[in-house]
């Protein structure tokens, strides 16, 4: 778990370097562990509020995130949004086709195992 502290902070800090960003791997690492602290308190919500403070919590991370890398990386704030945003958004979109794979494949077997295609 500690580890993908690290892998994380590294995928992020490839995308700072990508739009300027230039006060090294500390600086990010400390912005991301930082920013991380509101999913920390999360996990200790009420059971029937749990999924609202949790999803709430993970906003405020990423926009903890942008603030951070935006003062300890000295970047813009577009630049630092864009350093944050399109790894998550390339993150939804791998987890997308993986489902749309996966859907396939059980489809697919599926249908094999009746006897062919229905039509």
């Amino acid at each position: 778990a500690w580890g993908m502290l690290y892998v994380g902070a590294g995928i992020y800090h490839l995308f700072v370097l990508m739009f300027g960003g230039n006060e090294g791997y500390r600086e990010t690492f400390t912005a991301y562990c930082y920013s991380l602290a509101p999913t920390l308190f999360s996990a200790i919500a009420i059971p029937i509020l749990g999924s609202f403070i949790s999803m709430a919590a993970g906003v405020y991370s990423i926009v903890l995130f942008i603030f951070g890398l935006q003062a300890r990386q000295k970047m813009s704030g577009g630049k630092a949004a864009a350093a944050v945003l399109i790894p998550i958004g390339i993150f939804f979109v791998l987890m997308i086709l993986f489902v749309i794979g996966i859907v396939i494949l059980v489809g697919g077997l599926a249908i094999s195992k009746l006897g062919g295609a229905p039509f």
